[in-house]
């Protein structure tokens, strides 16, 4: 991506630096074979990365990256649990346009914002102005995960052409907050409130999933780095899951309800 770059991870190399900083033990594998493996490996370890070619400037040709060594081609983008297409077909993102916002009124205070901006060294949470089920919800996240998948399946015959007998990688970096699955009918409207619910296994969430079961996709790669929350009793969730996507028994998947899930950013 060309021109000055407002929001820390709209440059696909900071989003790749944020996974290989991960512990090893927050990365699982579905399923844990030898080839998920060697893709986790070709994109988590430093020397392996070197093989990987960046062709994520827009005068490049698609996908991301490539890697001739492994003939494997991957392609990387965001979703989030705040943007919605309006009547218009227009898609609105509060969240994104704020931040947005806010940077450049840092950058006219003081010159030197724009180097840290510039640099991804900038972090803003932005208050949106809305509340709760406005600002962000299921019904987003799923339809966000929909979207943004199926628009970069449609080019995965373009990336095929570029790099023929390549296997095609999605490296998605979900921003969207932790959920979870209430057992009835009330919902939190306090930070520190205690509700008896159960944790949102978004790895194994079938209504996203079901998206790329019958794609062209080779390898699913799934990262989320802000699913953090407090529990009762000490759970251990994985921060991204790499999957081999042939080899996915969908019959595992859990089939939420949406009007059962509620995210804990309040």
């Amino acid at each position: 991506m060309g021109g000055f770059l407002l929001n820390r991870y709209d440059k696909e190399e900071r989003i790749m630096n944020a996974f290989q900083m991960l512990k090893s033990n927050e990365i699982g594998l579905i399923p844990r074979n030898l080839k998920t493996a060697k893709v986790c490996t070709s994109i988590y370890n430093a020397r392996k990365w070197k093989w990987w070619i960046d062709t994520s400037a827009k005068n490049q040709l698609p996908p991301d990256f490539y890697n001739d060594k492994l003939k494997l081609m991957m392609d990387v983008m965001r979703i989030d649990d705040h943007a919605y297409v309006d009547e218009n077909g227009r898609v609105i993102n509060r969240h994104n346009e704020r931040e947005s916002k806010l940077v450049k009124e840092l950058i006219s205070k003081n010159e030197m914002f724009k180097e840290i901006a510039e640099r991804g060294h900038l972090f803003i949470t932005p208050d949106s102005g809305l509340r709760g089920y406005q600002d962000h919800n299921y019904d987003f996240y799923v339809n966000n995960f929909k979207r943004i998948i199926e628009k970069h399946i449609k080019k995965i015959e373009i990336y095929k052409e570029n790099h023929p007998g390549f296997k095609v990688i999605f490296f998605v970096f979900d921003e969207s907050s932790p959920y979870v699955k209430c057992f009835d009918e009330k919902r939190p409207k306090y930070v520190g409130e205690r509700i008896y619910a159960e944790p949102h296994k978004w790895w194994l969430d079938y209504n996203m999933l079901n998206i790329i079961e019958n794609s062209n996709i080779d390898y699913l790669v799934w990262m989320c780095p802000y699913k953090i929350f407090k529990a009762e009793v000490e759970l251990h969730f994985p921060s991204a899951i790499i999957y081999d996507v042939k080899k996915i028994n969908y019959n595992e998947c859990i089939k939420y309800d949406n009007k059962d899930m509620q995210s804990l950013e309040l």
